[in-house]
Formats: structure tokens, C-alpha cells, sequence
């Protein structure tokens, strides 16, 4: 009975593992501006960003995501490392 205790908490542990580092590799951060905006920071492009925009506007219950735009947060990010910064509002 310990034995089997002791592999379903192994793989219970790993479980919980892959959970937390796929949020912590594919996180987002929305920040709302006091000017009526939202900015999101991520990885990936423009599209990325329309995208994100788009799911954050739609659990908002907004009908669209109007993108003001999408910027490289920092020009010297080696590549595949870069992190954007796309400021966008919900049309409701």
C-alpha cells in the first residue's frame, strides 16, 4: 500500500510540475491604463498580441479588441527572446 501511495504522490508531484512551468512559460500580463487602454505584454509578434487582445476583450464580454499598437520591449533581446508590449482597448 505504500509503495502505491508513494507512486501516485510521484506522479502527482510531476503533474503539478508541468502545470506550473507551462504557466510560467506562456504567461501574459494585462495591465489596464488610466487613459481607457489595456497594454499585454508576450512573446511573439504583432499577431500574437491581436490575438491575446482579442481573448482578453472576448472574457470581458466586449464584442472586439481595437489593437493601438504592438512594440519590442527590448531592441537588444537576443532572438527567440524578445518580449512585446501591444496596447489595445475592448469595444463594447
Amino acid at each position: 500500500m505504500d509503495d502505491r501511495l508513494a507512486a501516485i504522490a510521484s506522479v502527482a508531484r510531476l503533474a503539478i510540475t508541468f502545470v506550473a512551468a507551462s504557466l510560467l512559460v506562456s504567461c501574459a500580463v494585462i495591465k489596464l491604463n488610466h487613459d481607457g487602454t489595456n497594454s499585454i505584454e508576450h512573446s511573439g509578434g504583432a499577431e500574437t498580441g491581436e490575438e491575446l487582445a482579442g481573448r482578453a476583450c472576448a472574457k470581458a464580454r466586449a464584442l472586439r479588441a481595437e489593437v493601438v499598437s504592438t512594440v519590442k520591449k527590448d531592441g537588444n533581446a537576443p532572438q527567440g527572446k524578445e518580449r512585446y508590449v501591444t496596447t489595445f482597448r475592448c469595444i463594447y
